[in-house]
This record gives C-alpha cells, structure tokens and sequence, in this order.
C-alpha cells in the first residue's frame, strides 16, 4: 500500500524516510539494468545483502564500487588474495571473507559464460516467468 511521503509524493508502503532508500526507490527500483557490470554490481549487492537489510547495502554502496572497480569484471576478476585482505580492513563495505572472495570468483564465472552475465540472467528470468505462467495455467479450472 503506497503513503504520501513528506514531500508531497506517493510511495511504496515499505519506503522508510532514509534519503538512500528514497532515491532507490525513486530512480532505481523495479528499472531493468542493462550491461554485464550493471547486472554484476547488483547479483554481488544482493549476495552482500543476506542476513542484512537492503538499506544496509545502499549506505554502503559507494564503498562497494570503490572496492570492486565499479563492479568491472575484468578488474574484478584479476583480484588477489592480497585484495581480500586489504577488503577486510575496508570500512566502507560489509568485511565477510566469503563474501568478498565469491564476488572475485563470480566475477571470473561471469567472463566465462559465452553470451555474457546479462543475458545469462534474462535467460532465467524468462524461463522462470515461463515455468510460472504455465503453473498458473494448469491452476486454472
């Protein structure tokens, strides 16, 4: 259910007043994202995300693309050891090991996939729409 924030405007019932939220809310939230980088950036925020809030990861966010060279997967990918170390004493970011060394190797998977990350993901998207709209089809009477 959508409530009029302080400036006038209507918004998801879920939108807190944090400036951070607001402008995900505003320029963000529910746009598609184009690109492999773009597309990357977002599955590693997600996977930085578990266990905290989303607001979390946006206060963070520019910490992150400082960290992860904009979330350029050719960069990304030819971190080392010695960047996860210098990660983990990165205030700007979420400090988990794991998740920052995922990030590293996800970003080499990502360079592997032929077609590319974006494309991978709206492959899976459609098909899991797909699986969904014939479920819903079986349901019917």
């Amino acid at each position: 259910m959508a409530r009029v924030h302080e400036d006038g405007l209507a918004r998801c019932g879920w939108l807190n007043n944090d400036q951070h939220y607001i402008d995900y809310h505003d320029n963000e939230w529910g746009t598609p994202l184009s690109g492999d980088n773009a597309m990357f950036e977002r599955l590693s925020l997600e996977g930085f995300q578990a266990g905290l809030s989303w607001l979390t990861i946006l206060k963070r966010r520019e910490g992150f693309r400082k960290a992860f060279h904009d979330f350029d997967l050719q960069r990304v990918a030819t971190m080392s050891p010695k960047d996860v170390d210098r990660l983990l004493k990165f205030e700007g970011i979420i400090r988990h090991r794991g998740k920052i060394e995922s990030t590293i190797k996800n970003a080499n998977l990502a360079l592997e996939l032929d077609s590319g990350l974006e494309k991978f993901v709206l492959v899976l998207l459609q098909s899991k729409i797909a699986v969904a709209l014939l479920s819903a089809q079986n349901q019917l009477p």
